[in-house]
């Protein structure tokens, strides 16, 4: 039952299932037209059980924050420059959820050591200056 009801939600029978030029993937009645939920995203990503599409909506996610490195509310599948709210925080955490589970990344302990690497950088600046 489960897998004929996502099939179907992720099909073009469900009419809030967008596919573009670059994307595709669920929209909503709260959104434009032929926009896409990257939340939708992240979610389809961590209940795949399939490598291959989890790969593929994992680069998808990428393609979907490449305006400004965060999740949106909903970008246009033709065109993800096209999106709305520049900073959408739930999709944000589903897709840290979707990175750190598929890619087996604790993104918590490596923005520690890009922090800890940057405080090093910025001492080792400040006593080399004369």
């Amino acid at each position: 039952m489960y897998q004929v009801t996502r099939r179907r939600i992720l099909s073009p029978a469900n009419k809030y299932f967008y596919q573009g030029k670059k994307l595709k993937g669920l929209g909503s009645p709260h959104t434009p037209f032929h926009y896409i939920w990257p939340l939708a995203t992240a979610v389809q990503a961590l209940t795949s059980t399939d490598a291959r599409e989890q790969a593929g909506l994992l680069k998808d996610l990428l393609i979907m924050a490449s305006n400004n490195g965060l999740s949106h509310e909903s970008v246009d599948v033709d065109d993800p420059e096209m999106l709305t709210r520049l900073e959408f925080g739930w999709a944000n955490a589903l897709t840290v959820a979707a990175v750190e589970q598929l890619l087996g990344v604790d993104c918590d302990d490596l923005a520690e050591v890009v922090r800890g690497a940057r405080e090093c950088a910025a001492a080792g600046a400040f006593l080399s200056r004369p």
